[in-house]
């Protein structure tokens, strides 16, 4: 069964170290979020940090991306992340990394 096509390199590398989104063409039929049941969680705010935030903006706006997402700053020494808030029925949650090897979850 053919799902779609995803924009990952055969090395498995991600886009701007994870930070740039990778592009998905799905195969025709229902898109696969279709069947998931609802939680009761939304995702509130996307947040990501890199040390070159206006080469993300440039490849955000290059693909046609018009949503909200702060691109901000990072030291050229730091890890490109993530961090997430989302309301879920037990509080807001913010999920994120400052590196790959210590994930970050508050309430």
């Amino acid at each position: 069964m053919d799902l779609g096509q995803i924009t990952i390199p055969t090395d498995g590398s991600l886009p701007a170290r994870g930070i740039a989104p990778m592009l998905i063409q799905w195969a025709d039929g229902p898109h696969p979020a279709s069947d998931l049941r609802d939680q009761g969680c939304s995702l509130l705010r996307l947040e990501g940090y890199h040390s070159d935030p206006e080469r993300i903006a440039a490849t955000l706006r290059s693909v046609g991306f018009e949503g909200e997402f702060a691109v901000r700053p990072l030291p050229p020494e730091e890890q490109p992340h993530l961090v997430a808030h989302i309301r879920t029925p037990a509080g807001v949650v913010r999920l994120g990394s400052t590196s790959q090897s210590r994930p970050a979850v508050s309430r």
